[in-house]
């Protein structure tokens, strides 16, 4: 399950994204910088949540959509499995 965040911490993260997009990324360290330059938050606690959040929503972003290896029409028929009619 994931993390229900106020909706403080979503608003300042889309401020955040529609003014800087170049400026984040997916690294937490370097968005924790970021929102200390550019916001007048005092609590780390909150710094760290409205990072976090800014890589969740970076990552998902980027997300890159991997097609599976093969379909199911792709396989064929199924073997048969030999079945015993003497255990029977």
């Amino acid at each position: 399950m994931s993390n229900v965040r106020p909706r403080y911490i979503k608003s300042v993260c889309s401020e955040i994204i529609t003014k800087y997009p170049d400026r984040v990324t997916n690294d937490f360290e370097l968005n924790k910088l970021l929102v200390d330059d550019i916001s007048d938050i005092n609590s780390k606690v909150m710094r760290n949540r409205i990072a976090g959040y800014l890589v969740k929503l970076h990552n998902k972003s980027n997300r890159i959509i991997i097609p599976p290896s093969r379909s199911k029409k792709e396989k064929g028929p199924r073997k048969k499995r030999k079945t015993d009619d003497s255990s029977r």
